[in-house]
């Protein structure tokens, strides 16, 4: 990783990898990319999107040509909850497999809100160093559970808004008993019903699935 927070957070997954294994318990490192959904603050570009095309504003964004593998929430926690019942163990990379240009979902959001006019592309600089393409190996991940996405980008998209304009919210997301044991495997609500406080810093979920005899635990965090 290029940056502490990078490092610290690698370091984290790491550590507690080591330790499982002289626990004696199973673990999955879910590592999720980019994740987009209702609740985004702003100063991040989905809340800073839909604010400002909603309030009428002019959105300053950078050229958008960076590529980026983007996953709804709703498949998130679909995906964190299929890990919890898989036997997969290790580290797992969370994504659609596939990258986009950013430009693209900007241009989706505004499209769907009928202002892509308010867009102006170019009108901020790219950090240093920022990636050309950023796209997750999903290949464990689709062996372990057979995930693929839900929501096409414009499905998304038309989600975010509708739960956004106070549409009613997805159901919860349940993992059944599909552990080696049959052990009870838990239960994750849909991250676009984990509160808006939490959504900034939903593509820095990390997921920890623990067995230990014949039951799981699992434990999560959020760090912004």
């Amino acid at each position: 990783p290029a940056t502490p927070y990078g490092r610290a957070k690698a370091r984290a997954g790491q550590e507690a990898l080591a330790r499982a294994e002289g626990l004696g318990v199973s673990l999955v490192w879910a590592r999720p990319f980019f994740v987009y959904g209702p609740g985004e603050p702003e100063g991040r570009l989905g809340g800073d999107l839909v604010r400002g095309l909603r309030a009428g504003r002019e959105v300053a964004c950078t050229d958008g040509t960076q590529r980026r593998d983007y996953l709804y929430a709703d498949d998130l926690g679909r995906a964190l909850a299929l890990l919890l019942g898989s036997p997969a163990e290790g580290a797992v990379n969370v994504g659609a497999g596939q990258a986009i240009a950013v430009r693209d979902l900007i241009g989706e959001v505004a499209r769907q809100m009928g202002r892509p006019g308010l867009v102006r592309l170019g009108a901020r600089p790219r950090a240093p160093g920022d990636p050309d393409e950023l796209r997750a190996d999903v290949a464990r991940l689709t062996a372990a559970t057979g995930f693929r996405p839900a929501f096409s980008l414009q499905a998304g998209v038309a989600a975010l808004l509708r739960a956004e304009g106070g549409g009613a919210r997805s159901p919860c997301v349940r993992a059944g008993p599909k552990g080696r044991d049959g052990a009870f495997c838990g239960s994750l609500r849909s991250a676009s019903s984990i509160p808006p406080s939490a959504m900034a810093s939903m593509r820095h979920l990390c997921f920890w699935a623990f067995r230990r005899s014949r039951r799981w635990r699992w434990l999560s965090r959020s760090v912004s």
